[in-house]
């Protein structure tokens, strides 16, 4: 195990203040406001560039029944601020017509072929659509109104759509998803007309913010998903029945964490590789239309009589499905992932320290960043997946994803300063880019002279190395104490603690299946969940052939997590071991 550290002089921490220096570390400027947000962080929505149009726009449509058009655009928070707009306007008129479409891949915005079929008054764009100026021009002509509610960049101005986006350059906050200036917009059409019912859809606000890794470092948009978070699925019943499902994943409590790793996905699953009928009962069941169909459970064991069929709602229907999709797009990710392995052992392309693999004729494009993560983790390294550009074959367009265990803290400005790519757009170890084929070459042998002293080996990056004797409980009760607040910028903390000092016998191997290794030391719990005997006898040093010799004392160094574990109402501070260094000590104690 090798370990670096992100920061030094832990000795300066006091330990009150141990969180606020880990916060400011990851770029927040005030820790006690942020861990005590409320109401005053939400900036007025009319600062937002043409809100009173927009408000004015949809009221006329709403009160002279006129068809309302929604386009569902292709990933989570696509859907989640689609509902949201879908179930406020019914709110406000249970009997106006709205129709929606799908995409049929991977598309966003406006795709003039999948409206033919199609007759409205208002088109709603919610989630993208803000630079579809020509798409804009050619319905505006039509004689429909269009109202885009977006948070993607503005390249230039739409002239022929009412566009609210929060990068406009006078909104405050630029991080808000779709579903945020969705929201920010219902709550303003609530203040102006009289009503209150933006706050319902608070939980599709946070799910489409946190599925979409907006940074929730920002004061506003955290304390509307904080908000979200605290009511989620109490007026959904899709999303009540997906936390039901993914209860054992969630550890009963929905986390930020939790809606990345376990919900969000799910949703994205459907838009990817759901066909268009499991991509409107997805839809159907977030907008909470009621239908009762028909389940067949499977046989325990293959012997037992066939079970009852049981009804079900569609959202208990729909939350089993997206687990079934969700299985589905992993298969289908997996064998893309053989198929490209093998042609990077063709090509012999591990021999350079970035893998830049082109991968244009054998992935389907809603895979590549999900690949991209897949190899990055088998191959140990920053991965860059290339897809010809259909309009121009001399440019290449892709997914980069960065190894999280590699000595890259920032891939993108890491490829930024190569100079070769003509942009890099998104997040720093996950995003897109632009470049010209020409320059694949060089970025390969700048990369790999840049890096030529780097090993191709697993090295965490840790926040603090820790003197075990420096190690004081309140310091692991105030970190675990805030678990939650982690995930979409603001990385979990890791830390180094070193110098343990320990009999072996002390070490246990405890649980009913055997597979949790636990130690006491200086009145803290050190724990290693999902272990075995194999991972048990390598931290106590026991051999496995040859001549056994017992070793009575080692010396370990712990990459791990401050956590609480709470048991019957109290409250205990523990070390999660992620990994370890254990070595004999052979010094004589007096």
């Amino acid at each position: 195990m090798k370990y670096t550290s992100l920061y030094k002089g832990y000795d300066f921490i006091h330990e009150e203040n141990l969180l606020d220096t880990l916060l400011i570390n990851r770029g927040v400027e005030n820790p006690k406001r942020l861990l005590n947000l409320n109401s005053n962080e939400v900036f007025d929505g009319k600062l937002l560039k043409n809100m009173d149009k927009g408000l004015e726009l949809l009221y006329n449509h709403i009160i002279n029944n006129k068809i309302i058009h929604i386009i569902i655009d292709s990933d989570n928070d696509g859907y989640t601020s689609a509902a949201e707009i879908f179930l406020y306007i019914k709110d406000i008129n249970p009997n106006i017509r709205i129709t929606y479409s799908f995409h049929t891949g991977k598309q966003h915005g406006i795709v003039l072929d999948e409206l033919k079929e199609f007759k409205f008054d208002l088109l709603i764009i919610p989630d993208a659509g803000t630079n579809d100026i020509k798409q804009s021009k050619i319905l505006t002509n039509k004689g429909i109104d269009i109202l885009i509610l977006d948070h993607h960049d503005i390249e230039e101005n739409n002239d022929y759509a009412i566009v609210i986006n929060c990068k406009d350059n006078c909104y405050p906050n630029s991080t808000l998803a779709g579903a945020g200036v969705v929201y920010k917009f219902c709550k303003e059409f609530d203040k102006k007309y009289k009503y209150n019912f933006a706050d319902k859809y608070l939980d599709l606000v946070a799910l489409g913010c946190i599925g979409d890794i907006v940074d929730l470092r920002n004061y506003e948009t955290r304390y509307l998903v904080e908000k979200g978070l605290k009511n989620f699925g109490k007026y959904n019943e899709l999303l009540c029945e997906i936390v039901k499902k993914q209860k054992y994943s969630l550890k009963d409590q929905v986390t930020i964490k939790g809606i990345g790793w376990y919900i969000s996905p799910l949703i994205n699953a459907v838009s990817r590789v759901g066909t268009q009928e499991e991509k409107e009962k997805l839809f159907k069941a977030l907008i909470g239309e009621q239908q009762i169909v028909e389940y067949q459970p499977k046989r325990k064991h293959k012997d037992d009589p066939k079970p009852d069929i049981e009804l079900h709602s569609l959202q208990q229907t729909v939350a089993r499905e997206c687990v079934n999709i969700k299985s589905r797009q992993d298969t289908m990710v997996r064998k893309s992932v053989e198929i490209i392995k093998q042609r990077i052992a063709d090509k012999k392309l591990t021999d350079n320290k970035l893998l830049i693999v082109d991968c244009t004729d054998i992935l389907e494009n809603t895979f590549t960043g999900l690949v991209a993560n897949k190899l990055a983790e088998q191959y140990k390294r920053p991965v860059i997946l290339l897809r010809k550009k259909e309009v121009n074959n001399e440019l290449y367009g892709g997914s980069c994803r960065n190894y999280n265990l590699f000595p890259i803290i920032s891939f993108k400005d890491f490829l930024t300063e190569l100079n070769t790519f003509n942009n890099l757009g998104g997040h720093s170890n996950a995003f897109g880019f632009e470049i010209h084929k020409d320059k694949l070459v060089d970025t390969n042998q700048k990369a790999n002279e840049i890096l030529k002293n780097v090993k191709i080996e697993d090295v965490y990056k840790v926040d603090y190395e820790i003197p075990i004797g420096r190690l004081k409980t309140q310091h692991i009760k105030q970190v675990g104490e805030w678990s939650n607040i982690w995930g979409n910028s603001l990385d979990e903390p890791l830390f180094a603690v070193t110098d343990i000092y320990i009999n072996t016998e002390k070490i246990k191997l405890i649980g009913s299946k055997k597979n949790i290794i636990k130690f006491d030391i200086n009145n803290i719990t050190f724990i290693c969940k999902n272990a075995d005997e194999e991972l048990y006898n390598k931290i106590i040093l026991k051999q496995s052939k040859g001549l056994k010799k017992r070793i009575e004392r080692v010396k370990l160094d712990i990459v791990g997590k401050f956590i609480i574990n709470k048991w019957e109402e109290n409250e205990y501070p523990q070390i999660e071991i992620v990994d370890f260094n254990s070595i004999e000590d052979n010094e004589i104690l007096f």
